[in-house]
């Protein structure tokens, strides 16, 4: 988490705001990479906090203004969406077309070892595109001049070591401060023998890793893998097969469906093997929780909520099994 939400994004955005220490006999003039600043840096600023209100609902802390909020406490995960999320698409036209093409060797390399489960060809090719960003890095921004040295910052370095502990002990996330500083916190509420808390303490973690190796062993006793627990518990809601649960609210009554919907539907139901008479009415629903446990809402809900500055849109889902992975727009 500090390496990369804190220490390298701190590096980067003082690099193309022109904010870092100019060394001696060197000149901002011949900083090309210097972007974000003046009227530029302001813009930059308002469009990602205007893009709020597309991100998932699911993200608990969205990037606010960065023009504004730089300096005032942005978090981790804000700085992770911000840079890794935002980033290449933000900088595209805006930084010079080396360093952004840089930069995406470094995005791309970070979002392959920030999944949750990750192939060995897949940690290579991070570990490849890791190599090459920090060598252009050095190319780009340092030129070998000694008055540039202190851009090339430890967390530049740390990056080459990434991919092997990647090997070694697993995906990033697994042992990211995040969890730790997660686990730390759930064993923390568990302490209930004040008298003698350490003891306590050490106990609770000795269950959490007895339960953790039971639900190893046989995953089927894990409710968050088998659903059996989590959205088939909330009442009204209903299971559809495949890991897919319908999430209230829901219509009172069967309305017509519209005419191009219809006609969507059919061609649905004939993929899936069904032959009848496509039903004029449906009962609609608002909510959808997926395989992956997130949870997509509607546009026919999404749009009876006031326009606040709070407002996030959950309705878009992303489709796999197309031609081509397309992203979609859920209306109910």
């Amino acid at each position: 988490m500090h390496l990369i939400c804190l220490n390298l994004t701190e590096l980067l955005m003082e690099l193309w705001r022109g904010t870092i220490e100019l060394g001696a006999g060197d000149t901002k003039e011949d900083w090309d990479w210097v972007v974000l600043t003046g009227d530029a840096w302001k813009e930059h600023g308002k469009f990602v906090e205007h893009l709020r209100e597309f991100l998932l609902s699911s993200i608990e802390r969205p990037p606010r203004n960065p023009e504004k909020k730089i300096n005032s406490g942005y978090k981790a995960q804000e700085w992770l969406i911000y840079i890794f999320g935002y980033g290449p698409a933000l900088l595209r036209g805006l930084l010079p077309e080396k360093y952004w093409l840089n930069f995406c060797k470094l995005v791309a390399a970070i979002r392959l070892l920030s999944s949750r489960t990750i192939t060995l060809a897949e940690v290579l090719q991070a570990h490849a595109y890791l190599l090459e960003f920090v060598r252009e890095f050095e190319e780009l921004y340092v030129q070998r001049k000694l008055s540039r040295i202190h851009f090339v910052r430890p967390c530049v370095h740390n990056l080459m070591h990434l991919g092997p502990e990647t090997f070694r002990i697993g995906p990033q996330t697994l042992f990211a401060q995040w969890t730790m500083e997660r686990t730390i916190g759930n064993l923390g509420e568990e302490i209930k023998q004040h008298s003698n808390p350490y003891q306590n303490l050490s106990q609770r973690g000795v269950r959490r890793a007895q339960v953790n190796a039971m639900f190893a062993m046989m995953p089927d006793l894990n409710p968050s893998t088998t659903k059996g627990g989590t959205g088939g518990s909330r009442q009204g809601s209903l299971h559809v097969g495949g890991g897919y649960i319908l999430l209230r609210p829901r219509d009172s009554i069967a309305r017509p469906i519209p005419g191009e919907e219809r006609d969507a539907l059919q061609v649905f139901l004939v993929r899936e093997g069904f032959h009848g008479v496509v039903p004029k009415k449906l009962v609609r629903w608002g909510r959808l929780e997926l395989p992956s446990s997130l949870v997509v809402r509607s546009a026919w809900k999404e749009h009876n909520r006031s326009l606040d500055k709070s407002k996030r849109t959950s309705r878009m889902i992303t489709v796999s099994e197309c031609p081509a992975p397309c992203t979609l727009h859920t209306s109910y």
